[in-house]
């Protein structure tokens, strides 16, 4: 149920005014980049220790679906982006 959960979270912001949902899209922003800053600093730590990575493991991570992950964080950055002009042309409306 965690889908159901996170619909349960997302329903109530479709009944709030512009004003909050540009408040709320720069907090979603800010924690992408903290979740990434998060992976980097433990990526470091992990490959700066003495075990170093597990044996096997790739730098890139290339796999199954690396094509689809690629182009999903595309669409996420691009809608990130158009988002607050959008909010900003439904101001006076």
């Amino acid at each position: 149920p965690p889908v159901t959960l996170a619909a349960l979270c997302m329903v109530p912001l479709c009944f709030l005014e512009q004003r909050y949902l540009s408040w709320s899209s720069a907090v979603a922003l800010l924690v992408n980049v903290y979740i990434i800053a998060v992976m980097g600093v433990l990526f470091v730590k992990t490959s700066s220790s003495d075990e170093g990575l597990p044996h096997g493991s790739c730098l890139l991570g290339v796999g199954k679906g690396s094509i689809s992950m690629l182009a999903v964080l595309g669409q996420c950055f691009v809608v990130q982006m158009c988002v607050l002009p959008m909010y900003e042309e439904l101001e006076d409306r």
